[in-house]
């Protein structure tokens, strides 16, 4: 019995640490932040992000205390406005909890400016928020996306944790078209990245749709139709009265005035 019971124990540690290692090939390796990098100089911004980086900074508390969300970290609001600049290349990062000891405290993990595929190849296997800006549609526009990847092999803790600090990432992150969370990293797809832009934006005017139907005959068609129903409504020629001018008397009394009705009688002429 006791052999059986070691063998057995010997096998779990085995399964053991072959899983940490294929976790530990599979986990991404984050490059360091340049934090001095990611510090925006309010006089490169024009009006309206120097204002939006001054609201950031006030939805941020700033003395956190137990199990407030710490987003104090200057590098998250700078690396968000700069993700928010039209002339910046940074589109994405990653905020995540730092340290195990500082279970509160929100930094930012990872950014850069390759896009969705970057950012993919970054995500870890831990509690993540994410802010990209992705390129949509045929124009390009900008569309920001806030996301949050929980993994389903997380403890219930940590789970519960990410919950209550995300209303307070997403107030700060006030700018987005679309709030998504993710429980497995499979999910994190372009095409339900689309289907999601589209369904938040309503009508889809993209020209690489292939069902739109053909306009190319519609300029002529209206044209036509409307040249049919002109000669069926032709007008005459405008006939114009000379005169001489006629008058129709009325009678005013009973409505409401400023002057008295017999002061305004005195003021009419008849014209009898």
């Amino acid at each position: 019995k006791a052999a059986a019971e070691k063998a057995a124990a010997e096998k779990a540690a085995a399964e053991k640490a072959a899983a940490e290692k294929a976790a530990a090939v599979e986990k991404p390796v984050l490059p360091a932040i340049d934090r001095e990098a990611l510090e925006v100089n309010p006089a490169d911004l024009d009006a309206a992000l120097e204002k939006e980086m001054k609201e950031a900074q006030l939805r941020i508390t700033r003395n956190p205390t137990g199990r407030q969300t710490d987003l104090t970290d200057p590098a998250v609001v700078s690396t968000y406005i700069r993700i928010r600049n039209n002339n910046d290349d940074l589109n994405w990062m990653i905020l995540g909890y730092p340290s195990a000891n500082t279970p509160n405290k929100i930094t930012v993990l990872a950014c850069g400016t390759g896009g969705w595929n970057e950012m993919y190849q970054s995500i870890p296997d831990d509690a993540i928020y994410i802010y990209i800006e992705y390129k949509f549609g045929d124009t390009g526009r900008s569309k920001f996306v806030f996301m949050t990847f929980v993994p389903d092999s997380l403890s219930g803790m940590k789970k519960s944790r990410v919950l209550g600090h995300r209303p307070a990432v997403e107030k700060l992150l006030k700018y987005m078209q679309i709030s998504w969370h993710v429980l497995e990293k499979s999910e994190f797809t372009e095409e339900t990245l689309i289907k999601k832009l589209l369904a938040a934006g309503g009508a889809n005017y993209s020209v690489q749709e292939a069902d739109k139907g053909d306009f190319s005959s519609y300029k002529k068609t209206t044209r036509d139709f409307y040249s049919e129903t002109d000669k069926k409504t032709a007008l005459g020629p405008v006939v114009y009265q000379t005169g001489p001018l006629t008058t129709t008397p009325m009678d005013i009394s009973g409505r409401p005035m400023v002057a008295a009705p017999t002061d305004f009688r005195n003021n009419i002429v008849d014209l009898k």
